[in-house]
C-alpha cells in the first residue's frame, strides 16, 4: 500500500511539471490572451469529460488494466510530443499545443475512475480513509516538489539564455 501511495506521489511529480507550466510555455510559444485561456481551461475541460465518459471505455475490450494501459501510454505520448511545438512554424505550435494538451490530461482523466476501482479491491475496505489519505498527502508532496523542482529549472535555463531546455 505504501508503494502505492509512492506512486501517487511520482504521478503528481510527472503530471505537476507538466500541468503548472503550461500555460508558461505557451507564452513562450507566443500564445496570446485567448490562446491562454484555452490553454488553461481546455486540459481540465477534457479531463472532466473522461472521467464522466470513463465507465464506458471501462466496459470496453480488455477491461480496466487494459484501459489504464493504453491511456497512461497514450498520455506519455501527448506529453513527449508537447516539445515538438518548438519546432513548428507559425501558427501551428498553439493548436498543436493545446490538441496534445488535450489528448494527454484527457488520458490521464480517463485512468482515475478506472485505477481507483482497481485500487479499491486491492486495499482493504477497513484501510480506504488511511490509505487515501496518504496517497492524497503523497500527490500534494508531488506537486510541491514539482513546482519548486521546475520553477528552479527554469530559472536556471532561463539565465543561461536556454528557456526553451528548460520546458524539455
Amino acid at each position: 500500500m505504501r508503494a502505492l501511495a509512492a506512486e501517487g506521489a511520482f504521478q503528481a511529480l510527472a503530471q505537476g511539471l507538466g500541468e503548472a507550466y503550461l500555460g508558461a510555455f505557451a507564452l513562450l510559444l507566443g500564445a496570446g490572451g485567448m490562446a491562454l485561456g484555452l490553454v488553461a481551461t481546455l486540459p481540465t475541460a477534457s479531463t472532466s469529460l473522461a472521467q464522466v465518459l470513463a465507465r464506458r471505455a471501462r466496459a470496453g475490450r480488455g477491461g480496466a488494466r487494459q484501459l489504464l494501459a493504453r491511456s497512461w501510454s497514450a498520455q506519455a505520448v501527448g506529453y513527449a510530443l508537447l516539445g515538438l511545438c518548438l519546432l513548428l512554424p507559425d501558427p501551428w505550435p498553439i493548436p498543436v499545443l493545446c490538441l496534445l494538451a488535450l489528448l494527454a490530461w484527457g488520458c490521464g482523466g480517463i485512468t482515475v475512475p478506472a485505477w481507483t476501482a482497481l485500487v479499491c479491491g486491492v486495499v482493504p475496505r477497513a484501510r480506504h480513509g488511511w490509505f487515501f489519505g496518504l496517497r492524497g498527502a503523497a500527490q500534494q508532496a508531488g506537486v510541491l516538489a514539482a513546482i519548486l523542482c521546475g520553477g528552479a529549472l527554469l530559472s536556471l535555463m532561463t539565465a543561461r539564455g536556454l528557456e526553451s531546455l528548460g520546458f524539455l
